[in-house]
């Protein structure tokens, strides 16, 4: 693939899920766990894992009563062992019938060295008892986000034929891809749409709703991914896409009728998505991609949809990625119906306030004090905070031709974000970086020096916080003893 060729958001009016011009391309306990007399059982841990000693996890537990009458439930939260010793929540709650219920229950890392099992129990009268664990690992850390990244960001557009000028996409290709994301440390994946009808692509699914068109692949691509990582025990977050309407959250918000069909749009294709993929336990949650700047604004399309996805599955994850001048406040946060945002650094452009700079280095200078507003804005609003790192730039005048950025310089951003948020993400693997072994993706050395060095960095942090860990935990123990 061309550099020219990746498909990329941009940040004009936040950063968008493509450039039209110039089309920039950038367990049971696990996911769906268990179903007894009626009523299914999901489980799920945010973030993920691993996590540094500096952070609260969310235990994110859902039930669905599928029987005709309410019913009521108690849910035990347990750390390494359902013992009464080990209860660290326990909650009784009355659901009702046909409908889903969240129990959710945040605990602090601090001192949870090493690994560890998160363990639920779900009763009911007269049913057999549902239980269930999540695998945790937590790292000593002198900052909340550990050194690496546990997410990548993914844009399907980037194996399209009328993008890609490389190796052919193929499902081995794919499963070659995310082999690779996991090497570099990915926990888990963030698809950025599931359908390119606003740049001219169809979806990259075999999808049955109109307006979506045909595949724009030969194979069910979005599927692949979730079963390779399954495989390979990592997560995915599938995004919607935004259907023929880039710019919704932007200028359509005031527009009932536009906002009416951008809902009955985006419930379509999350029951599809649903419907076709929810047996999969590597399915994490959705992702809206439509990404606002003013975040009340956007509120009549977020929240609904949300609500919507949450009704389906109330564990799984709604996230939002904001544009680079976020318009957010506590109360707006605390408001919010989604449940983790994911902020766009706009380094990659050299965004500053409303302007493209094409100069990373004065995003950079301004970076610290915008993540630490996003942190204070988070206080109290019960949201995940992770980052959103663009691991590509351009050279302007015009926003087209990005190309993978040089590891020391997305190196400054991660060193930076980590101090702020929970968890990094980097936007986006498959324009920027190239693994040995794989042949999707840029024709262009420096993808394969982002991806080397980007592993690199990995290994040897993993190595190092292991050993850190080890220590502690050690140290500890021996002074237990005494």
């Amino acid at each position: 693939m061309t550099t020219g060729g990746m498909n990329m958001r941009r940040m004009g009016f936040g950063r968008t899920m493509a450039a039209i011009i110039g089309l920039l391309c950038l367990f049971p306990a696990r996911g769906r766990c268990g179903e007894a007399g009626g009523t299914a059982v999901g489980f799920l841990v945010c973030s993920p894992g691993p996590v540094s000693d500096k952070v609260s996890i969310e235990l994110r537990l859902g039930i669905r009563n599928g029987s005709a009458s309410q019913r009521a439930y108690t849910v035990d939260f347990y750390l390494d062992r359902a013992a009464d010793a080990a209860l660290i929540h326990s909650e009784s709650l009355t659901v009702g019938a046909g409908v889903g219920r969240l129990v959710s229950h945040w605990i602090s890392t601090k001192g949870l060295w090493g690994r560890h099992k998160l363990l639920y129990r779900v009763r009911a009268p007269g049913s057999t008892a549902m239980r269930g664990e999540w695998p945790i690992e937590v790292f000593a850390s002198d900052t909340p986000a550990l050194p690496w990244a546990q997410c990548v960001w993914l844009d399907p557009g980037n194996m399209a034929p009328a993008v890609s000028r490389a190796q052919k996409a193929t499902p081995s290709e794919v499963r070659r891809m995310v082999d690779a994301m996991r090497d570099i440390g990915a926990t888990f994946i963030l698809i950025s749409y599931v359908e390119g009808v606003a740049f001219n692509m169809g979806p990259f699914y075999p999808s049955k709703i109109p307006e979506l068109g045909r595949c724009a692949l030969d194979f069910d691509a979005i599927g692949v991914v979730l079963d390779q990582a399954e495989r390979n025990g990592q997560r995915v977050i599938l995004g919607l896409g935004r259907g023929p309407d880039l710019t919704l959250v932007y200028d359509g918000v005031k527009d009932p009728a536009r906002v009416a069909r951008a809902l009955d749009l985006g419930r379509r294709v999350t029951r599809e998505l649903w419907d076709r993929y929810s047996r999969y336990r590597s399915l994490y949650g959705w992702y809206l991609s439509h990404e606002p700047t003013d975040l009340a604004a956007a509120a009549v399309f977020l929240n609904p949809m949300a609500d919507f996805m949450h009704s389906l599955a109330p564990e799984k994850l709604v996230v939002v990625a904001p544009s680079g001048t976020p318009i957010l406040s506590p109360a707006v946060l605390a408001g919010a119906r989604y449940d983790v945002l994911t902020y766009q650094d706009a380094v990659g452009p050299g965004y500053v306030p409303y302007k493209y700079t094409w100069n990373p280095e004065n995003r950079l200078a301004q970076l610290d004090d915008v993540c630490r507003a996003y942190r204070e804005a988070h206080k109290g609003s019960g949201k995940h905070l992770w980052s959103d790192t663009e691991t590509w730039e351009m050279a302007g005048p015009a926003y087209g031709n990005p190309y993978p950025a040089a590891f020391p310089r997305v190196l400054r951003q991660m060193e930076i974000a980590r101090r702020h948020f929970d968890a990094l993400t980097l936007y986006e693997f498959m324009a920027t970086m190239t693994a040995p072994g794989t042949r999707m993706g840029p024709c262009d050395p420096r993808s394969r020096e982002l991806y080397r060095h980007i592993k690199a960095h990995y290994v040897s942090h993993l190595a190092e916080a292991r050993a850190r860990t080890g220590r502690l935990r050690s140290k500890r123990d021996k002074e237990t003893q005494r």
